[in-house]
């Protein structure tokens, strides 16, 4: 039997371990405030998923790119993708989620 370490302790939002590697067209439905501690951040929170992602300076942005507004309360029904990446933090290379636009389904002939 198969076992990963990400099964356990399982948290309200993603984390790059969620991904596996790989990508997720996900379709937003709310945006929530994240508090932790004295910062506060958006959340995304998505169609048929229990967790969410928070968000990020870069990865807001994109948002608002793709939902063609900044104001959140517009952005159900966008469709994003997530995938991993790295970004420097501190001088050293570290694992993030980035978001970017979902490819248009094919429908096949």
């Amino acid at each position: 039997m198969s076992m990963n370490a990400n099964e356990f302790f399982q948290g309200r939002y993603f984390k790059v371990g969620d991904l596996e590697g790989g990508e997720r067209t996900l379709e937003i439905v709310s945006v929530e405030k994240a508090e932790f501690g004295d910062d506060v951040k958006p959340a995304v929170f998505f169609k048929n998923e229990k967790k969410g992602l928070v968000l990020n300076k870069t990865n807001m942005e994109m948002c608002v790119e793709l939902a063609g507004t900044p104001s959140m309360d517009k952005w159900s029904g966008t469709k994003i993708t997530l995938f991993p990446d790295t970004v420097r933090f501190n001088g050293a290379k570290v694992p993030c989620i980035r978001v970017k636009k979902a490819e248009e389904e094919k429908i096949p002939f």
